[in-house]
């Protein structure tokens, strides 16, 4: 089924810098990845590796001190480079020195067809449960939660981003096992939030809801206050298409799928594109060679204008690692 939501409030910012292409330019050269717990609100760290150790993709950095089930994993192959601790030893970061030689990965059984029980340890375990989010307080969701409803955006309105669509162009296939996936963990209603004449197809049992693309219709909050409101006692799950699909992806073949496409923006860019890295690469794999010389200070943020970090030249990708902006 699908709907149209009209709204009247928001506004797009046309600032210099966007792209030109949607298409990828090439893979990154990352030489070293970040974990950030501070990405992931409502997660508590507590570390599962040190420093020296050899991790595959997808092998467990960190677990949620409440609910040790859900991990925070590798998104590259390598050596525990550093476990940055802030003030009282809080961890601010684990940093990984990838091995470009080294591709072995953490598997797992497929799962697709699988009950809900089995479904969530997987989720929690590859680590793709922590990438979703919970209505109300914008949470990692406890891995036991019994959802309401579940929102998936298919749309990003932020200024100079990535369409989503593009992200997921091609993987009908990864598409559907993810919606089959969600549908074992919750027994409400499936909502997809997209650009009105998006070019996503129906799927089944799944509501497809157009918006104008007015920033910031594209977050999951405006969207689900739109289509149906969180009411006291109650809990929706939200995450993104590009995540629904890496659901799909490990429910089909139980291989982690950590590569990105990651938009590089901004005025002080040479050449705004998009280029294929991985989740949490070093900003310099992504700016590198690519920022204006003109003895001005550059402001590099992880992610868009509005609501990004600003790391410098010498930062991380955060979560959601979509894009870059100058």
């Amino acid at each position: 089924m699908r709907r149209t939501v009209s709204l009247t409030k928001g506004l797009n910012l046309n600032l210099e810098g966007g792209l030109t292409s949607k298409e990828s330019v090439g893979k990154a050269c990352v030489g070293r990845v970040a974990v950030v717990p501070d990405d992931f609100p409502g997660f508590v760290p507590k570390l599962d590796v040190k420093e020296g150790d050899m991790v595959s993709i997808g092998s467990p950095l960190l677990h949620d001190k409440n609910d040790p089930s859900v991990r925070l994993v590798a998104p590259a192959a390598g050596v525990v480079e550093a476990v940055v601790r802030g003030a009282r030893r809080k961890i601010e970061r684990v940093v990984i020195a990838v091995d470009a030689a080294e591709c072995q990965a953490e598997t797992c059984k497929p799962f697709a067809g699988a009950d809900a029980a089995t479904v969530r340890r997987a989720l929690a375990k590859s680590g793709l449960w922590a990438m979703m989010r919970q209505r109300p307080f914008d949470v990692v969701p406890h891995s036991a939660v019994k959802p309401r409803a579940i929102m998936v955006t298919a749309m990003d309105t932020a200024p100079l981003a990535l369409s989503l669509e593009e992200s997921v162009k091609g993987k009908t296939a990864e598409l559907k096992a993810g919606i089959d996936v969600l549908r074992t963990l919750c027994s409400g209603p499936i909502y997809i939030g997209m650009e009105k004449g998006s070019s996503l197809p129906d799927s089944d049992g799944v509501e497809m809801v157009e918006f104008p693309r007015l920033h910031p219709a594209g977050n999951a909050g405006v969207q689900i206050a739109n289509i149906d409101p969180v009411n006291k006692g109650e809990v929706v799950l939200t995450l993104d298409i590009v995540t629904l699909v890496r659901i799909g992806s490990l429910a089909l073949t139980g291989k982690p799928d950590w590569t990105v496409e990651v938009a590089v923006t901004g005025s002080e860019v040479e050449h705004p594109q998009v280029l294929t890295a991985v989740a949490g690469a070093e900003m310099s794999s992504l700016v590198g060679g690519n920022v204006k010389v003109d003895g001005r200070h550059h402001r590099v943020i992880s992610g868009n204008v509005l609501t990004g970090v600003p790391v410098g030249e010498d930062g991380f990708l955060r979560y959601p690692y979509r894009q870059v902006t100058v």
